[in-house]
């Protein structure tokens, strides 16, 4: 999203207007994951446990793309 200068709000309007379920579904997740970068950031060293390795939003998607490919019932509830 922000590499295109979209925010996760814009890409939900943008898919309700298109009809792309998966463009809102992308931008609800954006938007739960700058929450938690913020509230992992703003915790900060007054709670180590919370900042231990994050992982990045690419490592993330990753994750999530390797579940649907080895998690046949993960992807079909997804769909």
């Amino acid at each position: 999203c922000s590499e295109r200068g979209i925010d996760p709000l814009a890409l939900q309007r943008i898919g309700r207007l298109a009809g792309r379920a998966e463009w809102q579904a992308a931008g609800r997740f954006a938007q739960a994951y700058e929450q938690i970068m913020l509230l992992r950031s703003a915790v900060g060293m007054a709670a180590p446990q919370a900042t231990v390795p994050a992982l990045g939003a690419a490592e993330l998607v990753g994750a999530a793309l390797e579940a649907f490919a080895t998690d046949p019932d993960l992807l079909a509830a997804e769909r």
